[in-house]
């Protein structure tokens, strides 16, 4: 399992990892491999490496790349509101709601 992982760090080991070795080096022996992790873990998220891994993974093993699917429908009428279709202003209260002499509640604490 961890023979796959090494081919792929191979990947990007002439390119990134030696030459920020180096650099490391050139810097001074005190905490060497302190330095190197934190350089490569650095590069590695400024370059956005992890969003290159797969594809690169992909052109190794001759796959070919999958059309990006749509998370959307395929329906071109642009969305709308939510409550475009719901009156407003509507009073929904019965007519003799209007009277709050006949109220039931009349008999509790306030």
């Amino acid at each position: 399992m961890l023979s796959f992982v090494y081919d792929i760090a191979d990947l990007y080991k002439v390119d990134i990892t030696i030459p920020l070795a180096f650099q490391a080096v050139a810097e001074g022996l005190t905490n060497l491999e302190r330095r190197v992790r934190h350089k490569c873990r650095d590069y590695f998220y400024s370059q956005k490496l992890l969003q290159r891994i797969l594809p690169d993974i992909d052109k190794v093993l001759f796959i070919e790349p999958k059309a990006k699917e749509s998370h959307f429908d395929s329906t071109t009428s642009p969305p709308s509101n939510l409550w475009d279709s719901a009156p407003g202003g509507v009073n929904w209260a019965n007519d003799n709601d209007d009277n709050d002499d006949n109220d039931d509640n009349d008999d509790l604490p306030i």
